[in-house]
């Protein structure tokens, strides 16, 4: 094998390489707080994302009229504390479970009272 035939090999691999696409998080809307109405012509709806976990980015729609918005979001691996509060408040997962993984590690996980339980607890 000489050097320019392998020189020519490298080339190819290091162009499939450049071609793979990396892996899009999951995107997980939960249900908004607002009810469902039709948009006024001047509303359109944003995603605001308020939790970067890597794989997966949890995320709530809204309406906005601003034509500059473009809904908020979190850091990756962050969270925006102002959303996952409002969410925490009326969790389902953790009125049902007994835990929400979605605060979990976060200072919103012992917010009040009835804060998320580990999942150790869960399984006892």
């Amino acid at each position: 094998m000489n050097r320019r035939h392998l020189e020519g090999r490298i080339s190819r691999l290091e162009a499939l390489g450049a071609k793979r696409k990396t892996a899009e998080p999951l995107l997980m809307l939960i249900e908004s707080a607002e009810p469902e109405r039709e948009l006024l012509p001047d509303e359109r709806v944003v995603i605001d994302r308020f939790r970067d976990a890597g794989n997966m980015v949890w995320a709530r729609r809204r309406i906005t009229s601003d034509p500059t918005e473009v809904g908020q979001h979190s850091e990756p691996g962050g969270f925006l504390v102002d959303l996952l509060t409002q969410f925490h408040v009326q969790c389902p997962w953790r009125k049902i479970t007994g835990a929400c993984r979605m605060c979990q590690g976060t200072p919103v996980a012992g917010s009040n009272s009835e804060s998320c339980k580990s999942e150790q607890e869960v399984e006892q």
